[in-house]
């Protein structure tokens, strides 16, 4: 056979060439298998590293955010009650309560007490602000009235003066929580009111009473000769009327600063109510005046143009009212007229607030010969050279307001009580057959009251 002849093929070759063949394939699937397994490694690791970087990052915000948690939540929540402190600051000493705005629930709360009207539930919302706003103030005056009574010796008193001496520091002591009684009571009127109204009468009585007593009744001056006594008790007589005159001062102020206000408050809830007016015109006089005594015992004793002046400024500046006492006694039914009213307050106020100015500074500058060679000592000032620490004149400040606030709620009550109860008999009487006889009268009064003077007869 020649070498060029094609070879023939036998089965044996092709058997051999598929063997071949197969193998190939078989190895070919085992490095594409390797490689995908490779492949699919490389990507479950990416993956996981992906997963596990998302994962980091998510945990470390989390922990920023716990981190951060304590200290956000402290601040909004700070944040949360200034802005809640200030709003019921504002909603207490405003007088405009016919547009006094309600807190969020306040209004579910009444209506579920069984208050729908609009006008009780501002009225009740102002008496929460108020006694919210007034409840530090005295808590602060006990807290002072607690450290006086730890403070207090009573080894020269005997049982009476024991008695009178403690007994209105606890009344003192115990306001505040008389006061969280009535502010628990808020949605329910006619209990907080009896509440407030017992406890303002407590705490405004007792101290008058008690400074009625004369020296004599509270000391226990047997054991002293007759002579030594007469000495003693009246000593001790000076010392009592300069203590009251400082103590029952802000006692005493307050009383018609707080009616004042209750009137205001009235008015302003009710602008087309008169009685509210008169009553707060009428008063206006009578508190000018017992400013001016309660602090002439301070002005004979001190001195000072800046006192002199300042109780002149303060005592001046309820007189604005009177001056504008038109707005006050007429039904108000616009807006300009409640407008003209605000305008009066705010001049009144800041000539309140210039008063207090210059009291303040006749306070910080002003010496007295009290030392023990005859030495200047400070009114007001730091350490045992000073009569009076600054905390001292922060309370009479702090006391004086939280007895205001508190008079002008007890006082607001008792004039929407009188107002109410005025409106009724009215309404009842026009009905009746002497109306029409008492509008006579009335009328032929105010032509008598406006008729001028005859003219003198001449010769």
């Amino acid at each position: 056979m020649s070498n060029d002849e094609p070879i023939e093929a036998t089965p044996a070759a092709d058997a051999l060439t598929s063997a071949s063949e197969a193998a190939s394939t078989e190895r070919s699937a085992a490095i594409s298998g390797d490689e995908a397994v490779r492949m699919m490694a490389q990507g479950a690791a990416a993956a996981g590293a992906v997963a596990t970087a998302r994962a980091t990052r998510e945990l470390s915000r989390m922990r920023d955010q716990l981190r951060q948690r304590p200290t956000d939540a402290v601040l909004d929540s700070v944040k949360r009650w200034a802005q809640l402190l200030r709003f019921h600051a504002l909603r207490a000493y405003s007088w405009q309560l016919s547009d006094a705005p309600m807190l969020d629930g306040e209004s579910e709360r009444l209506e579920e007490a069984g208050t729908t009207s609009e006008v009780a539930q501002r009225y009740m919302a102002w008496r929460r602000s108020a006694l919210l706003v007034a409840l530090p103030m005295l808590a602060v005056t006990s807290l002072l009235a607690l450290t006086g009574l730890v403070a207090l010796e009573t080894d020269s008193l005997n049982s009476f003066g024991v008695l009178a001496v403690y007994v209105p520091l606890l009344v003192l002591i115990a306001l505040p929580l008389f006061i969280w009684q009535a502010l628990r009571q808020w949605v329910d009127l006619p209990s907080s009111s009896r509440t407030l109204a017992l406890t303002w009468a407590s705490v405004t009585f007792l101290p008058i009473a008690v400074a009625l007593a004369p020296p004599s009744w509270l000391i226990d001056t047997s054991q002293l000769a007759q002579d030594e006594r007469a000495s003693a008790l009246f000593i001790l007589g000076i010392f009592l009327a300069l203590s009251y005159a400082l103590t029952l001062l802000p006692v005493v102020v307050s009383i018609p600063a707080g009616v004042m206000r209750g009137c205001l408050r009235v008015k302003g809830l009710l602008p087309m109510a008169v009685l509210p007016g008169w009553f707060l015109v009428a008063v206006t006089p009578f508190y000018s005046l017992l400013a001016l005594i309660a602090f002439i015992v301070v002005i004979q004793l001190t001195g000072g143009t800046l006192l002199v002046l300042g109780v002149a400024l303060f005592a001046f500046a309820p007189w604005l009212t009177v001056m504008d006492a038109g707005s006050y006694v007429r039904p108000l039914t616009s807006r300009a007229q409640i407008d003209r009213l605000a305008l009066t307050q705010r001049r009144a106020l800041m000539l309140s607030a210039g008063a207090v100015v210059l009291m303040l500074i006749w306070a910080a500058t002003t010496t007295l010969p009290t030392g023990a060679n005859g030495d200047d000592q400070r009114l007001v000032g730091m350490g045992d050279s000073a009569i009076l620490q600054p905390w001292d004149l922060l309370r009479f400040v702090v006391e004086f307001a939280g007895r205001a606030l508190l008079t002008a709620v007890v006082f607001a009550h008792v004039f929407l009580s009188i107002t109410a109860r005025n409106w009724r008999d009215t309404r009842a009487f026009e009905g009746h057959d002497a109306a029409e006889d008492y509008h006579d009268a009335m009328a032929n009064l105010e032509a008598a009251l406006a008729q001028p003077a005859p003219p003198e007869a001449t010769d």
